[in-house]
């Protein structure tokens, strides 16, 4: 028997970290040997073969472990066992002493020489691994205070440990001494959700992050929902808008875009940029709106209420755009621009103020109720002080105080007493008293039994007595009043009902302060109070006010039909009423409202409040802030507008707040923030949105911008169109920077260069021109006249151009070429078919039918595969092999190459082919189509001629028979002849004896 003897080749140690439980390496030893005979020479068996570790290597007795392997295959003199495989090694075997490896081939003995276990060079970096010897020799180790990992958890032995990152004396759990840089995102605490994409829980527990950018500083159970959301801390409280913020609380909610809670309970900021400070059940509604704080509190019951406020206090609403209630209890301000300062259960209209106290109510425009109870001021500008029951039911009337007067005149004012009553009809007229009841205009009344002026020595007493019927008090110049008779007056003539004057006399009210400048005063009417007509220093004709208190019309034909502190300056300008309102321009108008300006020729404010038309012929509708700069420009309404600039014509803002159309024939529609400085520019609506080019168009949507003339975004958000004549229709953050570009939809696309078009999906960008992406998401075009109709992560390089690519992950690199799908993300191309039709089954698959391919295929070998069942096909006609024969010889056959490609080849030509067989397709007018030939045919006709030649070499075979059997015979005779006489043989004859 021969012996063997082992060599080693090569021995690998793969050795992990041998705590229990560790499962990040395999636990195994990789050897591997060589196995000779005596000679040397390697040998092929199947032997066993028994391994054992030592712990000295000097000594076979010192075994630690051994393990067994009954069959191991030896190739070529080559083995591999992986040892630990059979019999674990334990994790104390390998203790950093030098162990030795013995091996008994079959039933041998060990080998005295054991081959030392030891490790290789950069496994000494080990010594500073995470592992657990590490641990156990590093401060504080000898067992304790090192890392464990139960293959589930990483962690401290002790609970006492801390970690230092920059620090050798952590003073927490964990020090970082140094910047920490945290990708994506952030999560401290327990129990948390955090879902988002760059978004940070910095403690507390059970808090959840669904929105990207979000961040939840701590507390317990908060929810921040949305992209950019806020939640500092606090519990139970909920960000579900763009931008929200909740300073703390608990049971907070925050729905609008940018809205705040500050703190409190149950707390709710529904519309964008609303603010809770803080409180108990406050509610912000309202676009702006905010509740400082209190209990059940409500700015605004819509998001058009906008900038309504409420201080504090309890069960207050403030239920109308610039409506705001200071505190108090069961306060509200339920139209525009009412302020309630405080109180309990007072109640404020449009533009109107309650100061206090309890159950008083404002409705009257811009009237006021200071304080008192169960007052009200029910018209326009009406006023009451103070008191209690006092009500006003017509315009700029006042009641200082008392209790239970009324009036319902016009311009009166009842100073204080009880029960007094001013009646309808009655204008600029004063009443003090009790029950008292003025009936007569322009009246100064005092209804007391008697008025004393000056002190009860040397005062004297009014009405000392009662004057005749038709006397009038008149003084003596010192102070005293008398009656006295009236003298003749011829200035007044009473005709039919109707008093006229006897000349061409102007007319004013008589003891109501009026004033009149020029020389034309005769033309001049002034029915107010306080009022002025004509300019001092100038001497106009023709101005009017028909009444009110303080206006002025002051131009030439100028016209002030009532209000307070309105003034017509400009030549022909007209206003009906309001309070504060302005003309400076010729034929300029004003309907109403207040501090309103027409400040040039023909301009007009139809109302509102701070208006101004600024130019020749421009309008302000109505509104609050508007302005309207160039001339023919105009403002429909709303807040904060303006339309055009010193030079701009014909600019338009149809309402909506903070919008701007500043260049001429530009338009804004509505919306809020919109910003268009282009010529002929239009934006229908939306929100900050900008066109700054001529004939730029944005329909709608949020923050998109047009800066390319004759460019249009229909709607989306973030959308920006930088070229001109290019479009965008909706989407989200698309972009189109060529000229005559076109994104259709999605997220995140870029038209590039000129003629690009995206038709939708996400993160596509197209940068060579005329290059076109109809969807998908990821697909990058750089080729000019390229198109890749859609998939993912498709690419067309700048080499690609007149290329299309679709699929996942298509590459390009070179003109001219099509792909669908590719090597990786394999798929099938379906002409003329789909699975109504049976289905796409091969990687080109066609038609269903004998127009449209009858299932002709490319296999998934590389062969094109034809439809040829005989369910296909109909009109057999027997096909005549020898006529075929003659028709291939007769067949011209040349090589030859395609006209400028190089290409050489063998095959019929077209004309040739066709004039033998009359075989193939038909064109469009159903002839035969002389300039193609299908591969079929040209093997049809082939095998023709294939079977043709077979029958003939059957029938050459057959008479090669023949031949051969009649030379055999030949051969038999001339043999008889040879050996018998010749006289009796007669070749070819039949012979006999005669």
């Amino acid at each position: 028997m021969r012996h063997l003897v082992l060599s080693v080749l090569a021995v690998l140690f793969i050795l992990g970290n041998v705590s229990q439980g560790k499962a990040d390496i395999p636990h195994v030893i990789n050897y591997q040997g060589r196995l000779t005979d005596n000679t040397g020479v390697p040998v092929d068996t199947t032997i066993s073969i028994t391994f054992s570790i030592h712990s000295d290597t000097s000594a076979v007795s010192s075994v630690i472990w051994t393990e067994a392997h009954p069959a191991v295959t030896v190739s070529g003199g080559l083995f591999t066992i992986l040892l630990g495989s059979v019999t674990p090694i334990p994790n104390s075997v390998f203790d950093g002493s030098i162990r030795g490896l013995g091996m008994q081939i079959g039933s041998g003995p060990v080998s005295d020489s054991l081959i030392p276990i030891v490790s290789i060079a950069y496994a000494y970096r080990a010594g500073y691994a995470d592992t657990a010897g590490y641990a156990f020799a590093a401060p504080g180790g000898s067992g304790g205070s090192g890392w464990i990992d139960d293959g589930n958890v990483v962690r401290l032995e002790k609970d006492s440990d801390s970690v230092g990152i920059g620090t050798a004396s952590p003073s927490a759990k964990l020090n970082v001494v140094g910047d920490v840089v945290i990708t994506n995102n952030i999560t401290v605490g327990n129990s948390h959700t955090n879902t988002g994409n760059n978004s940070s829980i910095g403690g507390g527990t059970l808090n959840t992050i669904t929105g990207d950018w979000a961040v939840i500083g701590g507390g317990n159970g908060n929810e921040a929902n949305q992209i950019y959301a806020t939640i500092s801390g606090g519990s139970a409280n909920r960000a579900s808008g763009t931008s929200a913020t909740i300073s703390g609380g608990t049971n907070n909610i925050v729905d609008g875009l940018a809205a705040t809670v500050g703190g409190g309970m149950n707390n709710y900021a529904i519309s964008p940029y609303s603010t809770v400070a803080g409180g108990n059940a406050d509610t912000a509604s309202g676009y702006y709106s905010a509740v400082i704080g209190g209990f059940n509190n409500r700015a605004g019951f819509g998001i058009y209420d906008t900038a309504a406020f409420i201080g504090g206090g309890v069960n207050n609403r403030a239920s109308a755009p610039y409506a705001s209630v200071i505190g108090g209890k069961g306060n509200s301000a339920t139209f525009s621009g009412g302020v309630v300062a405080g109180g309990e259960n007072n109640e404020a209209g449009s533009n109107c103020f309650v100061g206090g106290g309890s159950g008083n109510t404002a409705y009257g425009d811009n009237s006021v109720v200071l304080g008192g109870s169960y007052n009200d001021a029910g018209n326009a500008g009406s006023v009451v002080i103070g008191g209690i029951s006092n009500s006003v039911d017509q315009s700029y009337n006042t009641i200082v105080g008392g209790s239970n007067n009324n009036t319902a005149a016009v311009f009166c004012v009842i100073m204080g007493g009880a029960g007094n009553v001013i009646p309808p009809d009655v204008f600029y007229s004063v009443l003090i008293g009790i029950n008292g009841s003025l009936t007569k205009d322009s009246t100064f009344m005092v209804d007391m039994p008697h008025i004393r002026f000056g002190n009860e020595t040397t005062g004297y007493e009014f009405p000392s007595g009662d004057g005749s019927s038709g006397q009038f008090l008149s003084t003596d110049g010192s102070g005293q009043l008398s009656w006295t008779s009236p003298g003749n007056n011829n200035n007044w003539s009473l005709v039919n009902d109707v008093l006229y004057t006897n000349d061409y006399w102007g007319l004013s009210r008589g003891q109501a302060g009026n004033i009149f400048y020029g020389s034309n005063a005769n033309s001049m009417v002034n029915l107010g109070t306080s009022c002025v007509t004509g300019t001092n220093g100038f001497n106009f004709s023709y101005a009017t006010v028909s009444g009110g208190n303080e206006n002025g019309a002051q131009g030439e034909l100028a016209t002030v039909g009532g209000g307070q502190g309105n003034y017509a300056i400009g030549y022909g300008s007209v206003i009906s009423g309001g309070f504060g309102d302005s003309t400076n321009g010729a034929y300029a108008t004003i309907s109403g409202g207040i501090y309103n300006r027409a400040m040039l020729d023909e301009s007009f404010v139809g109302g509102g409040r701070s208006n101004m038309a600024r130019d020749f012929n421009t309008v302000v509708v109505g509104g609050k802030a508007d302005t309207a700069y160039g001339q023919y420009s105009a403002v429909v309404g709303g807040h904060n507008n303006i339309a055009g600039s010193l030079y701009d014509t014909a600019a338009f803002v149809g309402g909506g707040e903070n919008n701007k159309a500043t260049s001429s024939f530009a338009t804004v529609g509505g919306g809020t923030g919109n910003n268009t400085t282009g010529n002929r520019s239009v934006i229908g609506g939306g929100r900050n949105n900008t066109v700054s080019s001529t004939y730029g168009v944005i329909a709608g949507g949020n923050t998109n911008s047009v800066s390319g003339a004759s460019s249009v975004v229909c709607g989306g958000g973030v959308n920006n169109v930088f070229n001109s004549n290019a479009g965008i229709v909706s989407g989200w953050d698309n972009a189109v920077s060529g000229y005559r570009g076109f994104i259709g939809a999605g997220a995140w696309n870029r038209a590039n260069n000129d003629y690009n078009v995206v038709g939708g999906g996400s993160h596509n960008t197209t940068s060579a021109i005329y290059g076109v992406i109809g969807g998908g998401q990821e697909n990058s075009n750089s080729g000019q006249f390229a198109v890749i109709p859609g998939g993912f992560r498709d690419t067309l390089t700048a080499n690609a151009s007149h290329a299309m690519a679709f699929g996942n992950s298509v590459y390009l690199n070179n003109s001219y070429r099509v792909a669908f799908f590719d090597g990786a993300n394999s798929g099938r191309l379906g002409l003329n078919r789909d699975d109504h039709d049976g289905g796409v089954s091969y990687p080109v698959h066609v038609g269903t039918n004998s127009f449209n391919g009858n299932g002709a295929h490319l296999t998934n070998g590389g062969v094109w595969t034809n439809a040829s069942s005989r369910e296909f096909k109909e009109n057999f006609q027997p096909v005549d092999g020898q006529d075929m024969l003659e028709r291939i010889n007769n067949l011209s056959m040349e090589s030859w190459e395609y006209k400028g490609t190089g290409e050489r080849h063998i095959w019929p030509c077209a004309e040739d082919f066709h004039e033998q067989f009359d075989i193939g397709a038909q064109n469009d007018n159903s002839a035969r189509d002389t300039k193609y030939l299908a591969a079929g045919d040209v093997a049809g006709v082939a095998l023709v001629g294939v079977k043709a030649l077979y029958q003939k070499t059957k029938k050459i075979e057959e008479l090669e028979a023949r031949i051969a059997q009649l030379e055999a015979m030949v051969e038999m005779l001339v043999a008889q002849k040879q050996a018998a006489p010749t006289d009796n043989l007669v070749l070819g004859m039949n012979t006999r004896d005669k």
